[in-house]
Parts: structure tokens; sequence; C-alpha cells
């Protein structure tokens, strides 16, 4: 995983706790509200990914963290001299994890997918597996982990992979090439629920909005001493705020377009009233 910034070491070094198993997809809010979401190749597993991260950002405070590692197969491996082992034992790795539906191009799929969510990305990188004759990656311990799988999904046999000299054989063969070969990439974001638009009549009264990660737009108000959600009864993303004098207006989509009146915001769909347009 790429080395976390400050802002992502401060969000998830203190969260310690009680592990809870349960669907990813079904988080409710008995669990409370959280600071950050972490993951480490759980997307690539997922049927359906932008409705997992959007129920996963319904359980986070308004701008928290959220943060996944993804691996991806797309252009590995990868040498400049034919290494048959290693690229052998990369394919009964990626092959499994294809035939039991993972998405083995989720590194490059991991954007898009928190974007449609309603996240804003804020930094993006991609770090390789290299391995060298003296720099070795532990695919043989892996392997022995995936065994069963693998024979199970018919990729290989436990003879065909011979899992007690593994790491031997596929070391003595970049030996042998004295070769630099790469059998994966692993890609890291953080990222945020997307703000796009602040507006404000006074130090005390502050809106901010933004994208609809499927329960409705990010609507923000801050009176001064902190900031709340508010709830719209809109759909889609909003992509600008107005104060007026009289009241805030906030429009985005053709579905998406709300006012404040005195007490609560009505229902979406309505026009702009011309004299505040």
């Amino acid at each position: 995983m790429f080395p976390p910034t400050a802002d992502i070491a401060s969000a998830v070094r203190p969260a310690r706790g009680p592990r809870r198993p349960g669907d990813i997809d079904a988080i409710g809010p008995e669990l409370g509200v959280f600071d950050a979401a972490v993951g480490r190749r759980v997307l690539m597993y997922q049927a359906n990914p932008v409705a997992t991260l959007r129920a996963v950002v319904r359980a986070l405070r308004p701008g928290a963290l959220v943060v996944f590692q993804e691996a991806d197969a797309t252009m590995f491996p990868a040498s400049r001299v034919p290494l048959p082992l290693n690229e052998r034992a990369n394919r009964w790795m990626w092959q499994t994890v294809e035939r039991e539906g993972g998405n083995i191009h989720m590194g490059f799929d991991r954007v898009p997918a928190l974007e449609e969510a309603g996240l804003l990305v804020e930094q993006v990188r991609a770090e390789a597996i290299v391995q060298t004759p003296k720099l070795r990656h532990p695919v043989g311990r892996i392997i022995r982990v995936m065994l069963p799988r693998i024979v199970e999904h018919g990729v290989a046999t436990e003879a065909e992979i011979d899992v007690d000299t593994l790491d031997e054989r596929l070391a003595a063969e970049c030996a042998a090439a004295n070769a630099t070969y790469i059998g994966d990439v692993a890609f890291g974001e953080h990222a945020k629920e997307a703000l796009l638009s602040v507006a404000g009549r006074s130090e005390r009264d502050v809106y901010a909005v933004g994208a609809d990660k499927g329960a409705g737009p990010l609507v923000l108000h801050y009176d001064g001493a902190g900031w709340q959600r508010l709830a719209t009864g809109a759909r889609g993303d909003l992509w600008w705020v107005h104060a007026f004098a009289t009241r805030p207006h906030c429009g985005g989509g053709p579905s998406a377009r709300a006012n404040r009146g005195p007490t609560r915001w009505p229902c979406a769909g309505g026009p702009c009233d011309p004299r505040e347009s």
C-alpha cells in the first residue's frame, strides 16, 4: 500500500475497537458514524462496487476519508526476458481470482467507481511488486495459502505446483537469467465525499453542497458552532449553492434542485423561484 499521508494516518491510527463481521452492503446505523473507511482487495470481489461504496459512505461522517488498495493484473507479469515458471505461477493466482468472480482489473476500474459513488478522489498511486534474483516476493507462501482454491477451480494440480520447492525454483529461474520481474501492481488512493459549491450569508450561516452518493445530495450547514448535514428530499448531484437574503437555493442536474424555506427543504423537481434565479 502506498505510504499514508498525515491525514490518512491521523484518521486511521486511532481506529481501535471491536471487530464485527457483517455484510459490507448492509452497514446499519446501529454501528454509529465513522471517520474513515479502509479496505484492501475488497472492491475487486464485489458484484457492484459502486453500490458497495455508496453503502460504506452512508456510514461515514461528512468529509471522512475513504482509502482502498486494489491489486491489478492488466499489464503484468512483465520482464525483459522469458521467465516461464514465474509467469505460470502468476497465472495460477490470477486465474483463480478470476474464476472466483474477482475483477482482476479493479486497479484501473477503481477511480471511476469511486467517482460514480459520489466521492472526490484526491490522490492515486500505483506500486509495482518488483522481484530480482536477491529481492524476492513470497509467491510460494501465497500460493500455499491459495492452493485449495487453485485446485478447486481447476487452474492447476498440486503436482504441477509442487509448492514445497516453488519459491526456490522461482528464485533460481530469475538468477539464471539475472532478470528483474514484475508480477503484480497495487493501486491505492484516498477520496472524500465530493463538495462542489460553498456559499454563505455570514460567518455563522454557511452552506456547502455536493454529490449524491445514493441517498440524496450532500448538503451541509455551518451555524458558527459546527457543521450539520441536512436532508433535502432531492436526488442527484447539487453543483452550486447561492445564499440569497431570504433563503439558500441550490441546483444541479434536471432532478436535483431545492430551495430551503424557513424550516425545511421542499421536495426536489420544483422550479426555481424566478425572483431568485
